[in-house]
């Protein structure tokens, strides 16, 4: 339940655990999540989007030894 709006929020994963969807809270609408992953399967940019619209990029760097 969301603390603002005691909205449920639910959530969508894919196969490998990301989160894909988001729905509920905060008035923002429907949130969806791209990723681009490296060789390894791992993300390293994940796009966050607010009702269709670009919202935030997340980029990470994993150094493999």
């Amino acid at each position: 339940t969301d603390w603002w709006s005691g909205e449920p929020t639910t959530y969508k994963y894919d196969k490998s655990g990301d989160i894909i969807e988001e729905n509920g809270g905060m008035e923002n609408g429907k949130q969806t999540y791209s990723y681009e992953f490296d060789n390894k399967n791992n993300w390293i940019k994940k796009k966050r989007f607010i009702s269709g619209m670009p919202w935030s990029i997340t980029e990470r760097r994993i150094i493999y030894n």
